[in-house]
């Protein structure tokens, strides 16, 4: 675990399945960010919603006391060494669109192809007492999900590979705040 507060990572073994979808999710990206506003656009496939957001409900029940969980909105963000955007965001939707009237609670973010060289995932938790931004750097890994909460505010950073990153992120809804047991607190 890298931050048990803020932050949690689980083993899953998702990246060979994804493998085979790899260029489709490049050129979906790339052809649908013109249509776009924001940093990704939507995309799953059957290995998304058959095996990877069945197994990671599993891992809401156990690892959250939360109920009624819903998995909506798998999204795509694709980078290399010469494109990149590496812009704070959180995943509060104050533009309305929200699903089930609601802002999803928490975020799980995997990666297929992570880079070997940059490409860290920052998340920044907040400022300090001098109004300095604190922020730590996850090394993202293949066959893991990062799991953190909807308001943290992450970027990814640029990286030196020419090889594309792809990063899928999906938001998790729930009526009820998670409280992340292992940690003993909500989020």
């Amino acid at each position: 675990m890298t931050n048990p507060i803020l932050f949690t990572e689980c083993d899953l073994e998702y990246h060979d399945l994804l493998l085979p979808y790899k260029q489709e999710m490049i050129e979906r990206f790339f052809v649908n960010m013109v249509n776009e506003v924001g940093y990704n656009v939507p995309y799953t496939n059957e290995v998304i919603d058959e095996f990877i957001i069945p197994e990671i409900k599993k891992i809401c029940y156990n690892s959250f006391d939360l109920k009624d969980v819903q998995l909506v909105h798998p999204h795509i963000y694709v980078q290399n060494n010469r494109y990149y955007l590496s812009v704070y965001h959180n995943h509060v939707k104050s533009d309305g669109t929200a699903a089930f009237g609601l802002d999803p609670c928490m975020v799980v973010n995997f990666y297929i192809n992570p880079a070997s060289d940059g490409g860290l995932l920052e998340v920044a938790p907040g400022v300090d007492a001098d109004g300095k931004l604190k922020s730590f750097k996850i090394e993202v890994e293949k066959d893991k999900l990062y799991f953190f909460p909807s308001w943290l505010y992450h970027r990814p950073l640029p990286q030196e590979d020419t090889e594309y990153r792809i990063c899928v992120s999906i938001d998790i809804f729930s009526r009820q705040r998670p409280y992340f047991k292992p940690g003993k607190v909500y989020w």
